[in-house]
């Protein structure tokens, strides 16, 4: 997750409700329609074509939020599976297992 404000100053700055979520911001007619004006060229525009790329992958559910940790592909949580991911990350190549 990212933060627009840092990420995009020059959109942040346009946009008139600085609280604004991004449900409502993509249910809006245009994610521009709160901007207090339209894109310039520039900085502006580089980072509005690079808001636009991430919000074209992009897909809204009406679900509750939830945490999920699914490393091993079948939709379980397993103290295993994460165990070895971080043994893979964080450890030298050994034989020898991590001790918990």
């Amino acid at each position: 997750m990212f933060n627009c404000r840092s990420v995009f100053p020059r959109l942040f700055a346009l946009e008139l409700d600085k609280e604004i979520v991004v449900a409502n911001k993509m249910g809006a007619s245009s994610v521009s329609a709160s901007f207090r004006r339209d894109v310039r060229d520039g900085a502006e525009r580089q980072q509005w074509d690079d808001l636009s790329s991430i919000l074209n992958s992009v897909v809204l559910s009406s679900s509750k939020d939830r945490w999920t940790c699914d490393l091993s592909g079948d939709g379980e949580f397993k103290v295993k599976v994460i165990r070895n991911f971080i043994d893979d990350l964080f450890l030298p190549s050994s034989d020898v297992e991590t001790r918990w």
